[in-house]
């Protein structure tokens, strides 16, 4: 059974120190928070409970982050589910439109630019 989740923001992260930055940033913000660093088992939590938001980092263990968020964009049902890419590269910003990322943050990032984009993108 799919159960929604409305305040919950799944973040897949491998690297631990970002990870754990990310997670106090966004309950710091008000929200629950599940983190990841498995690609694939994300793709099925999601599944069972569709989270208000994505953080996913582009280069993760098993699978290619952007080829996960674009798979997820065909789905009817989470094509409407805010993702947020996160990563060093330069060409993130045509990374994110290529796979229909609502957002991106590009590694170092600021706090208040993650802050912004959940303000932005997550209702209250």
């Amino acid at each position: 059974m799919i159960t929604s989740a409305r305040r919950t923001i799944f973040i897949v992260e491998d690297d631990p120190d970002i990870l754990e930055l990310m997670q106090i940033i966004v309950e710091n913000e008000g929200f629950s928070v599940r983190t990841f660093i498995d690609a694939e088992k994300v793709e099925k939590e999601i599944e069972l409970e569709q989270p208000s938001l994505l953080i996913m980092d582009l280069y993760i263990e098993k699978k290619d982050g952007a080829k996960l968020v674009k798979s997820l964009k065909r789905k009817k049902a989470t094509r409407k589910m805010p993702v947020i890419i996160v990563s060093a590269k330069n060409s993130l910003e045509d990374i994110a439109r290529d796979c229909k990322a609502e957002g991106y943050l590009k590694k170092p990032f600021d706090i208040k630019d993650l802050t912004l984009l959940l303000s932005n993108l997550v209702p209250r």
